[in-house]
C-alpha cells in the first residue's frame, strides 16, 4: 500500500510538473512574440539609421552599422598577419590560439570581428590581401580546424568574403578543387555559409561526407554530425541512418528515435531502436506502476509484455510475473531469455496467479478508491458528490443508437458543455498510432456523453453534430486549457471548423487567484470544491474496449468537472463576471 501511495503522489507530481512546464512554454511564448516584434523594429530602424543583421538562410549579410572603434584598437593586428600571411604553420597556429584568447576574453559580437578583419583586409599595406587569403583557404582553415577555433571566426572571415563578392580568379580554378575540399574543415553552424559562397554545394561527394560522418561517429560528436547531414539533405536518405544505427543502444534510442522523426525516415527501417524504446517504456512503467497497469497497458503489445515477464523473473517478482503470463496464451511466444525459461519451469517456484484489481474491483468511482489504495472520499466521486449516477452516461459508438439521438436532443439544446478528450497511450516516440484521440467527453448540466471517435470516424452525423455545437455561439464550451481542446476537435474534423464560444478554466483561475502558482485541473478542484480528482486512469489504456468502469467514470468526470467549476464561479462571481472570460470567437 505504501507502494502505492508513492505512485499516485508520483503521478500527482507528475501533473504537477506537466502544468509548470505548460506555465512556463505560455510565458516563453509571449516573451518570444515581444522580443520577436521589438527585433522586427529595430531592424526597420537599422535599415533606415544604420544598423546590422545575420541571414543564415543563404550565407551572412552585414548591413551599414556604426563601427566600434573599441575592439578594434584591441587587436594584435600582428596577429591577424600570421594567420592570413604568414606561410609558417606554427604562427597561425599561434594566431588562432590568440583569437580562441580574445574572443573568451573580450566577448566580441560577430559584427565586432567583422569590422575588426574588415580593417585589417582595409590597411593600406594589406590591400588585396583578403583575395589571396582566399587562394590559401584551405590551409587556414584546416589550422582553424585543428585547434578547434570558435565558430564565429568562421563566420565573420565568410562573412567579409562575402560582403566583397571575393571570387575564385578564372586563372586560378585549379583552387577550386581544393576548396571544395576544404568543406570538412569548415565549423558546422558555418558549412551552409561556405558551400553558398562558394557554390561547391554540388561538388561534394556523398562518399567525402559519409567518411566525414563515420568519423564524427568514432569521435561520439554526434550534433555536428546531425548539422552535416542537415546542411546535404540529398544524401539524408542514405546518411542519417549511419548516424542513427549506431545510437541503438539503451543510452541513445531515444536520440535515435528523435533523428528518425527529424529527418523523416520510415521507423520500419530501423527495428532495432523500436525494441529498445519499448524496452526502455516498460522499464519505465514497471517502476512507475503496479503490474496490473503493466498488464492492461501494453495488452495489444504482446511483445513488451514478453519483456515484463523476463524483467520480473530477473527481479524475483515470480508471481507477479506468472500473472502476466497467464493474462493471455500468446505472451509465452515472446519469451526468449534463457534464465526466464529456466525460471518458469523451476519446480521449486511456486507460482500463483493474482487477480488484476483493475477488473476485479472495478466500480464507477476513483480508481485508487477501488484497489484500496487510498481511503473512500478521497477524491471526488460523481455519483455521491453531483449526482451524476452511472445512468446517466452514456458511451457512444453508434450514429444510429438510441443513446446518439439523445445525446444529440441534449447537446445542441444546451447553454453549458463541459468538453474533454483522452488519447491513445503512447507506447514509444516512434508509434504511429500514439497521441490519436481515443474518447471525446462531453458533459451537460444533468448528463455526460462519452464518444467513440475510433468507432464514429468518417460518420457523417457525428460530424455535424459536432460542427453544430462547437460553431454554436450561444453554447459555452468550458474546459481546462482549452485551446487544446480546440485543437484536438478540430483535427476530427480535418481542421474545418469554426469554433465558437468558450471559457478556459485555467485562466479564469489565473485571473481570479493570482497569488496561486498552480493551476492544473486537480488542483483548481480541490481549491474550489475540496477535493481533487483521482488521475490513476489519467495514462491507462484508453484505446482498449470495452472500457472499465472507472476509466468511464474519469473520463466522464474529466468533462462534467468543467460544470461543476462553471457552477462554483457563478456562485462566487455572478454570471455577468464571467462573461468577461468568454472567448467568443
Amino acid at each position: 500500500m505504501a507502494e502505492n501511495n508513492l505512485d499516485q503522489q508520483m503521478e500527482t507530481k507528475i501533473e504537477e510538473q506537466k502544468q509548470n512546464q505548460d506555465n512556463k512554454k505560455t510565458k516563453y511564448n509571449k516573451k518570444f512574440k515581444k522580443n520577436k516584434q521589438e527585433q522586427e523594429q529595430k531592424q526597420n530602424q537599422s535599415e533606415h539609421q544604420g544598423g546590422e543583421q545575420e541571414d543564415n538562410s543563404k550565407g551572412l549579410k552585414i548591413y551599414p552599422h556604426i563601427v566600434d572603434q573599441k575592439f578594434i584598437n584591441l587587436i594584435d593586428f600582428d596577429q591577424l598577419d600570421k594567420l592570413f600571411n604568414s606561410e609558417i604553420e606554427k604562427d597561425q597556429q599561434e594566431a588562432v590560439i590568440y583569437l580562441k584568447a580574445f574572443i573568451k576574453e573580450q566577448k566580441p559580437t560577430l559584427i565586432n570581428l567583422f569590422d575588426i578583419f574588415d580593417h585589417y583586409f582595409n590597411k593600406e599595406e594589406n590591400k588585396g590581401l583578403l583575395e589571396k587569403t582566399v587562394l590559401r583557404m584551405f590551409k587556414i582553415l584546416k589550422c582553424l580546424s585543428t585547434l578547434q577555433a570558435n565558430s564565429i571566426i568562421y563566420k565573420s572571415y565568410f562573412c567579409l568574403i562575402q560582403q566583397n563578392s571575393v571570387k575564385i580568379p578564372e586563372e586560378n580554378q585549379q583552387f577550386m578543387t581544393e576548396i571544395s575540399q576544404a568543406w570538412k574543415y569548415v565549423h558546422t553552424d558555418s558549412l551552409n555559409t561556405f558551400l553558398t559562397i562558394f557554390d561547391i554545394a554540388s561538388q561534394i561527394k556523398k562518399e567525402d561526407v559519409s567518411d566525414e560522418i563515420k568519423d564524427l561517429i568514432v569521435l561520439q560528436k554526434y550534433s555536428e554530425a546531425v548539422k552535416i547531414i542537415s546542411v546535404f539533405s540529398n544524401f539524408t536518405s542514405e546518411l542519417a541512418p549511419l548516424l542513427i544505427n549506431s545510437l541503438t543502444t539503451n543510452k541513445d534510442a531515444s536520440k535515435a528515435a528523435d533523428l528518425i522523426k527529424q529527418f523523416k525516415l520510415n521507423p520500419n527501417q530501423f527495428p532495432e531502436v523500436e525494441i529498445r524504446l519499448k524496452k526502455m517504456s516498460l522499464r519505465y512503467n514497471l517502476r512507475t506502476y503496479s503490474w496490473e497497469f503493466v498488464a492492461e497497458l501494453f495488452r495489444e503489445q504482446k511483445d513488451i509484455l514478453g519483456y515484463a515477464v523476463e524483467d520480473l523473473l530477473f527481479n524475483k517478482q515470480y508471481n507477479e510475473a506468472y500473472s502476466v503470463l497467464k493474462s493471455d496464451d500468446q505472451i509465452i511466444k515472446y519469451v526468449h531469455k534463457k534464465e526466464s525459461l529456466q525460471a518458469l519451469n523451476d519446480p521449486s517456484i511456486k507460482f500463483k496467479v493474482l487477480p488484476n484489481r483493475l477488473y476485479t474491483k472495478d466500480y464507477f468511482s476513483p480508481q485508487s478508491e477501488n484497489i484500496g489504495q487510498e481511503p473512500e472520499g478521497t477524491h471526488l466521486n460523481l455519483s455521491k458528490d453531483f449526482g451524476i449516477t452511472r445512468d446517466k452516461v452514456f458511451f457512444i459508438n453508434d450514429v444510429k443508437s438510441k443513446d446518439f439521438e439523445f445525446a444529440k436532443k441534449e447537446l445542441e439544446s444546451a447553454k453549458q458543455i463541459g468538453l474533454d478528450g483522452e488519447f491513445r497511450p503512447a507506447v514509444t516516440k516512434l508509434d504511429n498510432n500514439s497521441q490519436s484521440l481515443a474518447l471525446l467527453q462531453l458533459a451537460t448540466q444533468n448528463y455526460c456523453f462519452l464518444f467513440d471517435p475510433m468507432a464514429l470516424k468518417n460518420e457523417k452525423e457525428y460530424e455535424i453534430l459536432q460542427q453544430n455545437i462547437f460553431q454554436n455561439p450561444n453554447i459555452l464550451k468550458i474546459g481546462h486549457t482549452i485551446s487544446g481542446d480546440i485543437s484536438m476537435v478540430a483535427s476530427q474534423l480535418n481542421g474545418q471548423l469554426n469554433f465558437k464560444c468558450s471559457l478556459d478554466l485555467a485562466k479564469l483561475h489565473k485571473s481570479k487567484n493570482p497569488e496561486q502558482k498552480q493551476s492544473s485541473l486537480s488542483f483548481i478542484a480541490k481549491f474550489q470544491l475540496g477535493k481533487g480528482l483521482c488521475k490513476g486512469e489519467q495514462t491507462s489504456n484508453w484505446s482498449q474496449r470495452p472500457l472499465r468502469e472507472a476509466q468511464i467514470h474519469y473520463g466522464a468526470l474529466d468533462a462534467y468537472i468543467s460544470i461543476a467549476l462553471y457552477n462554483k464561479y457563478i456562485q462566487l462571481y455572478g454570471e455577468k463576471d464571467l462573461s468577461q472570460f468568454f472567448e467568443r470567437i
